[in-house]
């Protein structure tokens, strides 16, 4: 039964049993040049989805695999992991069943809305809404409440649509078993790692080599566009003296947070206020809430002058006001005094050399900018920047010998060369991985790619090496070997019916929802209401 399975591996019932066994990234749900952000990339009746849409979802993918991998991921491991036709994917995805909610009248109330947000956990403390955390945690992801609010209400629309088409999945009993056989088998493979690290010593360098390689990928060593400014402050400190909360201000603040916590006893009488909303914590938030509209206030009056005067030096020394200067930063690592401004790019980018800014600010205080120079994205000389050069050019032959040496050797066990027959060369080991479940990290391999964890799968003694050489999330590249299948199933399936039934439930229901939207998608190709203008392969 079980080589049954793996023979027909390809079918989606296959694919679900797959998934349920190994490890399964699910990506939902980025900035790029102006000029390419209006790029549609595909039409959906009428309604365009541009290269925004596009670099957003790529560059979630690409943060998630970041905070997996760190410094491991490299430019050549994102191009074997194919992100951007995963997102390119998502992008079209999303599109459908939002377009399909739309068809369907599927709508998200304001307060459903409501809710969603005041329970979600990143903006609570002590199990409370905070409003000020919600604000916060908005600004430091560059959003304003209007666009989380409408990716928040996306994603409810998403949810409610999926679960309506995901209620007729139900896993069968023979099914159950199927998965319960999958999951009690063991599976022992040998390798042979190549390492681009050890064979960087083997690339040869010269000149000539190292020049056309900067040419060829110059955009790698171009220096963005950068910024020096210089500036005004108002701190909303310099104005702890001149403002006051009054008692009854206070007495407002907190009646309002009670109530909107429903902090109260079954007999209507009111609790002592938690920790959470005390009167000390409420009078230094409006204390803060009254500088910052003091310090704000200050800002806007100063602009007005100095935009009027044309004279940023005179309104500093009449108003003992410092001018501070920046060194040359680019948008994306601006200098640590002005690194909270949510809108600093977006106003940079409008202002021209000379002008000052409108009025800008973070929860500390607020500035009026004035762009001195600007500095336009350009590459330096070989001169200057030949060791990097150097650096990346290495990086990039090493990994092209290791991946032509595992190949090479795929090459001679397709021509039925015996595995212990293999000679290692410089930079290559054996590694020997034991006996492992399918599912989390692999001996000697670490975790695995879902590319890799299927072709392990269709893996039998007839035939037991895949197709292809792979790469690692390290960067190693790996042939492999299956030594051995086992099984270690018991007679605990009863005992793990329930469990399976949920796991496999979810994954039949994730494939049902996937197989709706993409005979949808055909239907609208097939009737010209959704044209794909640009492919991720062209991206």
């Amino acid at each position: 039964m079980l080589d049954l399975m793996r023979k027909h591996a390809r079918n989606w019932i296959m694919k679900v049993l797959l998934g349920i066994i190994i490890v399964v990234f699910v990506f939902y749900f980025g900035n790029v040049g102006r000029e390419q952000e209006a790029r549609t990339l595909a039409v959906l009746k009428g309604r365009s989805l541009v290269y925004v849409n596009f670099q957003k979802e790529y560059g979630d993918l690409v943060e998630l695999y970041r905070r997996q991998l760190g410094p491991n991921l490299s430019e050549e491991l994102l191009k074997e992991l194919n992100l951007k036709q995963q997102a390119f994917d998502n992008m079209i995805y999303k599109a459908l069943i939002l377009q399909k909610a739309e068809e369907w009248k599927i709508t998200i109330t304001d307060e459903e809305l409501r809710q969603s947000i005041v329970t979600h956990q990143a903006f609570q403390r002590n199990g409370v809404f905070d409003q000020r955390l919600y604000e916060q945690t908005l600004r430091l992801n560059r959003m304003t409440s209007g666009d989380f609010e409408i990716s928040q209400r996306e994603l409810l629309t998403i949810s409610r649509l999926e679960g309506i088409l995901a209620s007729a999945a139900v896993a069968t009993e023979k099914e159950l078993r199927d998965i319960y056989a999958l999951q009690n088998e063991e599976i022992s493979l040998q390798a042979i790692i190549v390492s681009p690290a050890e064979l960087q010593k083997k690339v040869p360098l010269k000149r000539e080599e190292l020049e056309k390689y900067l040419n060829e990928h110059s955009n790698l060593f171009r220096t963005p566009e950068q910024y020096q400014l210089d500036y005004i402050s108002f701190p909303a400190a310099l104005y702890e003296d001149k403002v006051k909360v009054t008692s009854g201000e206070i007495d407002v603040a907190v009646e309002r947070l009670t109530a909107a916590t429903k902090n109260q006893t079954t007999d209507g009488k009111r609790n002592p206020l938690p920790a959470a909303i005390s009167r000390e914590r409420v009078l230094a938030e409006l204390k803060q809430q009254k500088k910052l509209q003091a310090a704000q206030e200050a800002a806007r009056k100063a602009y007005d002058i100095i935009y009027q005067e044309e004279n940023l030096e005179k309104y500093a020394r009449e108003n003992g006001l410092d001018i501070m200067k920046t060194e040359f930063f680019p948008l994306n690592k601006p200098t640590a005094a002005l690194a909270r401004i949510p809108e600093l790019t977006k106003t940079l980018t409008a202002t021209q050399k000379g002008e000052i800014t409108p009025v800008v600010g973070d929860d500390q205080g607020f500035f009026i900018l004035r762009v001195l120079e600007k500095k336009a994205p350009a590459i330096p000389p070989f001169g200057e920047i030949e060791k990097e050069v150097e650096k990346k050019f290495i990086e990039q032959q090493s990994v092209i010998l290791s991946r032509a040496a595992a190949e090479g050797i795929q090459a001679e066990l397709k021509k039925g060369t015996p595995w212990e027959s293999i000679v290692l060369q410089e930079g290559m080991k054996r590694v020997d991985t034991g006996y492992f479940r399918p599912g989390g990290a692999i001996f000697g391999l670490g975790q695995v790619s879902r590319e890799i964890s299927d072709a392990i799968f269709v893996l039998s003694k007839k035939n037991p090496y895949p197709e292809r050489a792979f790469m690692l999330a390290d960067g190693n590249f790996v042939t492999l070997y299956l030594k051995d299948r086992r099984s270690i199933a018991g007679n605990n399936f009863e005992a793990s019916k329930e469990i399976l039934a949920t796991q496999f439930g979810q994954m039949k229901r994730q494939e049902l929802v996937r197989a709706f939207i993409e005979d949808y998608k055909n239907s609208l190709i097939k009737e010209g209401d959704l044209k794909i203008i640009k492919e991720a392969k062209d991206l």
